[in-house]
């Protein structure tokens, strides 16, 4: 008993308040642990947040992930998105779009010009407009196999603004064919779903193309 009267002293702070121990001064031989749990239940808890380890894994391992090719890593996107990005050399088709008679009627002179003087779409202001039918003009996914092809050309919507994707798909964890398959969708809610802890916001700051407008996408 008096073993016992000792150990809880030594995890006291002088207030006669029960303090959880730090990982680093759990004894693997001590058995007094509450409720019974092993060594791997208390270290975990103390890390998660009484959240089992269980929980906090399975949906990764859940997840369809596709194998990416070498150079393709969180940070080497972000090294394309602090080279190429904020040059506005992410987003493909502007050439097409600034002789697209549809997209030269629904936007302002002023943001026309900006495009004009190749500003990056990000940094326009009025934002570009973007409709349906200039989206679907923009939506075409050949292959990333012949690195020489300008064929690639991919916007989507997410939450009403227009992306430029066609750079970014091939470092999409889980493959290019989920996202291309939900061309006439709003893929805030699969991004919700799948990426809630992600801002894509920032993921794609400078793949911003503009605003959707007319119809919205169901």
């Amino acid at each position: 008993m008096e073993a016992k009267k000792t150990t809880i002293t030594n995890h006291t702070d002088g207030t006669n308040r029960f303090k959880t121990p730090s990982i680093r001064i759990i004894n693997p031989l001590t058995q007094n642990r509450t409720n019974g749990n092993s060594l791997l239940s208390v270290k975990f808890n103390t890390i998660n947040n009484s959240t089992s380890i269980a929980n906090s894994t399975t949906p990764l391992r859940n997840r369809n992930k596709v194998k990416l090719k070498p150079g393709h890593s969180p940070l080497d996107w972000n090294h394309i998105v602090t080279t190429k990005g904020i040059n506005g050399e992410l987003i493909t088709g502007l050439s097409q779009l600034k002789e697209d008679s549809a997209f030269l009627q629904l936007n302002s002179k002023t943001s026309i010009h900006q495009l004009n003087l190749s500003i990056p779409p990000y940094k326009i202001k009025p934002h570009l407009k973007i409709n349906k039918e200039i989206l679907q003009r923009h939506q075409k996914w050949i292959s990333t196999d012949d690195k020489t092809s300008t064929d690639n050309d991919y916007w989507c919507v997410i939450d009403g603004t227009v992306y430029c994707l066609t750079e970014y798909l091939d470092f999409h964890p889980g493959g290019i064919d989920i996202i291309t398959s939900l061309k006439d969708k709003d893929l805030l809610p699969w991004f919700n779903k799948h990426h809630r802890w992600i801002s894509y916001e920032k993921l794609l700051q400078t793949c911003f193309v503009g605003i959707y407008v007319e119809e919205k996408y169901v």
